[in-house]
């Protein structure tokens, strides 16, 4: 993909989490070499609510999973994990 595509594939991305954004939340994205930050920011000065995007190289890497890490500490707080 070239920078134009990538960018229509990140804008899709963002109309596709608008309702979700527009209700706080927060989105991370995992990209080939980083990860970027999805955010709907609320401007007190405007009373409007704007996304912002926040991009971000890797520091580093470990090939591991978190997903047992969550499953561990449920099951510490005696929630079964499916």
């Amino acid at each position: 993909m070239n920078r134009a595509e990538d960018l229509a594939v990140l804008d899709r991305y963002i109309i596709s989490k608008n309702q979700e954004l527009n209700e706080g939340q927060t989105f991370t994205v995992k990209v080939t070499d980083g990860y970027i930050i999805i955010a709907s920011e609320f401007n007190e000065d405007t009373g409007e609510r704007r996304i912002q995007t926040y991009f971000s190289e890797f520091d580093g890497q470990l090939d591991i999973s978190f997903i047992p890490f969550i499953h561990s500490e449920l099951e510490t707080e005696g929630v079964e994990a499916t």
